[in-house]
């Protein structure tokens, strides 16, 4: 396993430095597995101390990464689960922070589900437009409708003292339905 993830990485920089389009999505490929596994195994471990120190730095590879690919539905979509993930962890110590890192799964939930929408621009619609974001999506859209949606949530949540993020409710709220409405087992 150790041995498959340096031959990613060093697929990922010799291609880094190579033509662009089959080789970038190939390497967009590969980073996206790589992000998978190592999220997987950062879900399964059972030492939540580890777990709380390294997760930063790994948020500053997929944000490298973002820069590179900032259309990447599926590093946005990482990033969103990561941001979110994390916050929760650190809330109870630092709100404050955890607001911060809440925005940022936030945004990169919004971004991924924009990316999988025919009118992007629903999602900053006033809600009696909003509501027509849904007639884009199918089953598929799971995994990006959940985490665009709790990330955003959870950023209401830690911002409940603001009038014009309790405002925007209804709209996770409408996502939140949708996903139960396709699959109330999913997550």
């Amino acid at each position: 396993m150790v041995a498959k993830h340096l031959l990613t990485m060093l697929l990922l920089a010799t291609l880094s430095f190579g033509p662009i389009g089959c080789a970038a999505r190939l390497q967009s490929a590969l980073v996206g597995s790589l992000i998978e596994d190592v999220s997987a195994a950062t879900a399964r471990h059972d030492d939540l101390d580890l777990v709380a120190s390294g997760v930063p730095t790994f948020l500053l590879l997929l944000e490298g990464l973002l820069v590179a690919n900032p259309q990447d539905p599926q590093l946005l979509l990482s990033a969103a689960e990561i941001y979110t993930s994390y916050a929760t962890l650190v809330e109870a110590d630092d709100p404050e922070r955890a607001k911060h890192l809440y925005y940022r799964g936030k945004v990169n939930g919004l971004k991924a589900l924009a990316l999988r929408l025919s009118q992007p621009d629903l999602l900053q619609a006033p809600y009696a437009e909003f509501i027509r974001v849904t007639d884009d999506l199918d089953a598929s859209y799971l995994p990006v409708v959940f985490w665009a949606a709790s990330s955003w949530g959870a950023w209401i949540s830690a911002n409940i003292e603001s009038m014009a993020a309790l405002a925007e409710l209804p709209k996770v709220i409408k996502l939140m339905q949708w996903i139960v409405d396709q699959d109330e087992t999913f997550q």
